[in-house]
């Protein structure tokens, strides 16, 4: 693996996704540890730095990532308090260690799978699982059917319009229908919230959410029992007046 790293797709899920300054100066790291342990001369004294480890300062990093000092002092306490690095400063310099890098970048034959939210929630904190696990055709169904029920996981912003939606069927259906038409839940819901006032839907014409949404029935005109007795109020007061 010299010359790259791995990162799970799951690193979505960590906090520093959500903060892309600090994700693109944490891969940076990840880059700049030594992938083999080698031997530096440092003030005429020779000093191994492991694999997972490099040498570096505060200052240096701030030129390299052009940040201030403070900023990078803050970034590192960050890391080293979620147990992702860790620093060593009595050699004269500042030596950083990768957390789990031996694991993180160890090469196998087995199946890797980077964890990112595990109870440390440390991007290299990787486990491995051995094929030899899989003893019995049962986990290995078991697991089969772990990753086809992901392929079916409903959207977050779908399962909004489907609770709102009062006929709960076809829901695959719906879901596909609901990509298909494009339109966003600001204004899907309030339509849906609309037409269950009106008289169609108040007797029990309600059509299957697929339907409603392939046939754009959001944009219906709905006549509530107030718009039925504001006409007959018009018509009654039409017929005195003649």
């Amino acid at each position: 693996m010299n010359g790259w790293i791995k990162l799970h797709k799951r690193v979505r899920k960590h906090w520093l996704w959500e903060h892309p300054e600090y994700f693109r100066a944490w891969v940076d790291m990840l880059m700049m540890a030594n992938w083999v342990g080698r031997k530096t001369l440092y003030k005429s004294e020779l000093h191994e730095i492991k694999r997972g480890e490099f040498p570096t300062s505060v200052r240096k990093l701030a030129q390299r990532w052009g940040w201030s000092v403070n900023k990078v002092r803050r970034f590192i306490e960050l890391l080293k308090s979620d147990s992702m690095v860790d620093t060593q400063t009595d050699t004269g310099y500042t030596l950083v260690k990768i957390i789990n890098y031996e694991l993180f970048q160890t090469p196998t034959d087995t199946l890797t799978n980077t964890v990112t939210d595990t109870v440390t929630d440390t991007l290299t904190n990787t486990t491995i699982y051995n094929i030899s696990k899989y003893k019995d055709n049962k986990e290995i169904k078991e697991t089969k059917t772990q990753r086809a029920g992901a392929r079916y996981a409903y959207p977050k912003n779908f399962l909004e319009f489907y609770e709102s939606y009062p006929k709960k069927v076809g829901k695959k259906a719906a879901l596909n229908a609901y990509k298909r038409c494009g339109v966003s839940n600001d204004v899907l819901i309030p339509a849906v919230l609309l037409q269950k006032k009106g008289e169609q839907w108040a007797r029990g014409f309600i059509p299957n959410p697929a339907t409603w949404l392939n046939q754009g029935r959001w944009e219906d005109e709905v006549e509530t029992q107030d718009d039925i007795e504001k006409a007959r109020s018009q018509r009654y007061d039409q017929m005195f007046e003649s």
